[in-house]
């Protein structure tokens, strides 16, 4: 997994010797080839997306910290990201995405889920309240212990096995309709789909690098 985390960094920037390059890239196999054309062909051009040589040290430290091993430890449980998600709804709930938020409110709000979450609702409120020497009412305590007992049980619903059942039902049926979607719809999108001229999506696609000007000239010519 680190050899593969690097390898995503390391084939994508430019100006390398070929073999440091590719170094961290998969050999593969006859079964199984690689996915680094170098390592399948013996070489490979520049693309308009592989970075200048300078962002190696740039991102190179990052790409260090996700491939450590106390960090891949982490993910040997095949846990999901679901609880980092809805950390971040608590926050977004109270800043949404859709306006604009300064700083001030977003580090705000971002602490004060973060109260929630560790704390739950009635506890985190209760200590701001006395931090800030506020009285602590009655109504706002059974709202708060509303708030946790109903977080306590939707989570416990969400995990029996029926839903998890429905869940993965949900998202097969979706993924089914989109791929009847697709099907039906054919290509919506494209590399000069909309500029009228003729184009052989059997022999052309969006990964061509024919430029835009010689696709014209060849419309002309027709």
């Amino acid at each position: 997994m680190q050899q593969a985390i690097l390898a995503v960094l390391y084939h994508s920037v430019k100006g390398q010797q070929d073999t440091e390059r590719h170094r961290y890239c998969p050999d593969g196999t006859t079964e199984s080839p690689s996915w680094c054309k170098f390592k399948r062909e013996g070489s490979m051009d520049d693309k308009p997306h592989h970075l200048d040589p300078v962002f190696l040290n740039i991102l190179r430290p990052h790409f260090e910290r996700l491939s450590s091993p106390d960090l891949l430890e982490r993910c040997l449980g095949g846990f999901t990201q679901n609880q980092n998600e809805s950390f971040n709804a608590l926050i977004w709930k109270r800043c949404p995405k859709h306006t604009y938020n300064g700083p001030h409110r977003v580090q705000t709000a971002m602490n004060l889920a973060v109260i929630q979450w560790n704390s739950g609702s009635e506890t985190g409120r209760r200590l701001i309240f006395d931090k800030l020497g506020l009285s602590y009412g009655m109504y706002t305590r059974e709202a708060s212990l509303k708030k946790d007992n109903r977080r306590v049980l939707q989570s416990l619903h969400r995990e029996t096995e029926q839903q998890k059942r429905k869940r993965v039902a949900i998202a097969q049926r979706n993924a089914q309709l989109e791929t009847q979607k697709r099907q039906e719809e054919g290509k919506t999108y494209g590399r000069a789909l909309f500029s009228g001229l003729t184009v052989d999506f059997d022999e052309w696609d969006s990964d061509d690098d024919m430029p835009l000007t010689a696709l014209q000239a060849k419309n002309s010519s027709k």
